[in-house]
């Protein structure tokens, strides 16, 4: 792995656990199988392949890599993404205290426009459990001391190179028999509110997308078959990394036209990111792509992750969505595919809230921890983070009573 910039190696004991930390531009090569190995129990988003790609292919990002050993074995592991944030703030806030946090917001940033060096520990391209990875005989508590220790290790090291770092965003965790918003107060973090994501666990009974088309009330299993009719024009196929290649500008283009509807980024695409991506990863990522009169006109990726299978970037053109169901047919094709390649679930992300909860996605909220590296607007961060509330988008239930219950078992 490329390093933009030469570390020096430092290494830190935790006596009580005999843990040595050590944080890196790359992994060394001795490490890399461990590495993968551990990473594949865990996330696709751990393994080197693809924070290569990511880190190759956006300027604005790069990583830091943390190795855990106990006498000389990898016990641990933890991806560190360092990102110039470009984050534009909400002009007309709907509750009054989001009007008074933004209001103290603008006077710290001294703008409308977060633009910051921020450290998140996890993906800031999907949404889940992505930062890191333990064997198994180590406690909850101790990896949370680890990755905080880490994550204060990459603050001291830009520190020394003049980078400053900004704040550290700590994402996305389910919710866990042990008290994490205790072990992170306690490193000075604050729970920064956020929009739930949209989870839709599969069945063990559902072997054809017809089976799951069963399980929907009439209401929506019309929808659906309503929406598969308005895209019967349509041609839908895999596209292989020589495809995506050829296909680059346009997917880009596709890309960028829903990205710029988005009122929060943090790190954006290049034109290269897909097919890079499509080539380091293989079978572990998916690009399908929509062709309407032999013109491309859509695109859907996911990443097969463990049992569950990641819905990703998708693009399409806005003119034709409304009359080729566009968008919808894509969540359909997500729900196909995580249904005949056997995954527990699908995870679709925080977006577009609303129209996932109609193809059967359900809300799960997710917890996040930041911390300001400076002491008054951490101060403040602390006390204002909790009341930051989210526009509370429509939601529907797909199912019949009987389904619901059962999918609802399955949430993590």
């Amino acid at each position: 792995m490329t390093c933009k910039h030469a570390l020096s190696t430092q290494q830190t004991t935790d006596p009580a656990h005999s843990i040595v930390l050590a944080v890196e531009h790359s992994v060394a090569e001795e490490q890399h199988d461990a590495w993968d190995a551990l990473a594949s129990k865990k996330s696709v988003f751990l393994k080197r392949s693809y924070c290569e790609s990511v880190s190759l292919n956006n300027e604005n990002l790069t990583y830091r890599y943390a190795c855990f050993t106990r006498d000389g074995a990898l016990v641990g592991i933890a991806a560190f993404q360092l990102i110039e944030a470009d984050a534009v703030v909400t002009e007309k806030p709907n509750q009054p205290h989001d009007r008074n946090f933004m209001k103290v917001a603008r006077k710290l940033i001294k703008s409308s426009v977060i633009a910051r060096r921020l450290l998140v520990l996890g993906n800031s391209f999907a949404t889940g459990e992505h930062g890191f990875a333990f064997q198994q005989e180590i406690d909850p508590t101790t990896q949370i001391a680890l990755i905080t220790a880490a994550s204060e290790r990459v603050i001291q090291q830009e520190k020394a190179a003049g980078r400053k770092i900004s704040a550290v965003l700590i994402k996305d965790f389910f919710e866990h028999p042990y008290h994490l918003p205790h072990l992170f107060k306690r490193e000075r973090y604050a729970e920064v509110n956020q929009a739930p994501t949209m989870v839709m666990p599969i069945l063990p009974h559902w072997n054809h997308f017809d089976d799951y088309l069963d399980a929907l009330t009439s209401k929506y299993r019309t929808k659906a078959r309503a929406v598969m009719n308005r895209s019967e024009e349509v041609h839908i196929k895999p596209l292989s990394a020589a495809e995506t290649q050829l296909h680059a500008g346009t997917l880009y283009q596709l890309y960028a036209d829903v990205r710029d509807r988005a009122a929060f980024r943090i790190g954006s695409l290049s034109e290269q990111a897909l097919p890079e991506m499509a080539k380091a990863m293989g079978a572990d990522f998916v690009v399908l792509g929509y062709f309407f009169k032999d013109q491309l006109v859509g695109f859907q990726s996911c990443f097969k992750n463990c049992t569950c299978l990641d819905a990703h970037f998708v693009g399409f053109d806005y003119r034709l969505n409304h009359r080729l169901g566009l968008y919808q047919r894509m969540l359909y094709e997500y729900i196909k595919m995580g249904i005949e390649e056997g995954y527990q679930r699908i995870n679709f992300g925080r977006t577009a809230t609303e129209i996932k909860s109609t193809v059967g996605a359900l809300p799960l909220s997710m917890h996040c921890y930041m911390k300001h590296t400076s002491k008054a607007p951490n101060l403040i961060m602390q006390t204002l983070a909790g009341f930051i509330t989210h526009d509370d988008e429509r939601s529907h239930i797909a199912y019949r009573k009987h389904e619901l219950a059962e999918v609802v078992s399955l949430l993590p």
